[in-house]
């Protein structure tokens, strides 16, 4: 089922004013330097107009920028935990698995990590964020059994994972030091044991909801009475489509792609618990 036009159409252009101002409180942070109204409209101006230039012909993907945003992920993502339990609502854990290819920079590269941060940042309305690099499934599963350990009255809603994927496998493997990558053939049953019954797991991996016996559908069917949305095509961009009813805020849809008109909606699939 496709989410409704008024999530859908024009999604990408819509979002990208958002994720302009993400990335550029983290570009050009406040200084507090003393300025008129003309000088600070002026500042704010010159930097977007770098920022978008960096954006669109920035320096190319490689070691040293995956290893800086790896650093610089691991201290924003720890001042980001230490806000857990400041409020009553449920968490999101959000998982980057920090593996990218020479040239590509779809999970470490500079755009990516403002994008993180947009993400996280809409999550935040509904939900406490716990995010974490996942050098490993073994890893994910250890921070989310940790989680309920430590926050045993707080419910994991959502769990959000990020990686190069395809059909069968993400860029991630089963355990630190394993060369195995983590796929259909190595999912183990119930490993989500630690979030809600009725989580709602979403994948932002390139295809990974593709054609029958997907990485997705395996996810769900070894996890009965989760809910998992994964895209069936490329990723490039993607948008939870959130209800709030009673006061509980569910994730329904996730619109994605670079669709300027509009956006595919993510696959979504369920196993009913026994």
């Amino acid at each position: 089922m496709s989410a409704p036009l008024s999530a859908s159409v024009l999604m990408l252009p819509r979002e990208i004013p958002s994720y302009l101002r993400t990335a550029r409180s983290l570009r050009f942070p406040e200084t507090g330097a003393r300025e008129n109204f003309i000088q600070k409209i002026v500042r704010i101006v010159k930097e977007y107009f770098t920022l978008i230039g960096e954006l669109l012909g920035g320096p190319w993907p490689g070691k040293d920028m995956f290893e800086k945003n790896i650093a610089k992920l691991e201290t924003d993502f720890e001042k980001i935990r230490g806000e857990l339990g400041k409020s009553d609502k449920p968490i999101c854990a959000y998982f980057v698995a920090p593996y990218d290819e020479e040239g590509n920079g779809a999970i470490l590269g500079d755009r990516v990590y403002y994008y993180y941060h947009y993400k996280i940042k809409n999550f935040q309305k509904d939900f406490e964020i716990a995010p974490f690099l996942a050098h490993s499934a073994e890893d994910m599963f250890k921070h989310l059994r940790e989680l309920k350990e430590a926050y045993p009255g707080k419910e994991i809603q959502v769990v959000n994972y990020t990686s190069h994927g395809d059909p069968s496998t993400v860029l991630m493997p089963v355990s630190p030091g394993d060369e195995t990558a983590y796929g259909t053939n190595t999912i183990k049953p119930n490993e989500f044991k630690d979030c809600a019954e009725d989580a709602t797991i979403l994948v932002d991996a390139c295809s990974t909801g593709r054609g029958k016996n997907s990485f997705a559908e395996a996810w769900a069917r070894n996890n009965p009475g989760k809910t998992v949305l994964a895209p069936g095509k490329s990723l490039f961009f993607s948008k939870p489509v959130i209800s709030r009813a009673s006061g509980k805020a569910k994730i329904d849809y996730l619109v994605h792609g670079f669709a300027i008109f509009n956006a595919p909606t993510a696959r979504k699939f369920h196993y009913a618990k026994v």
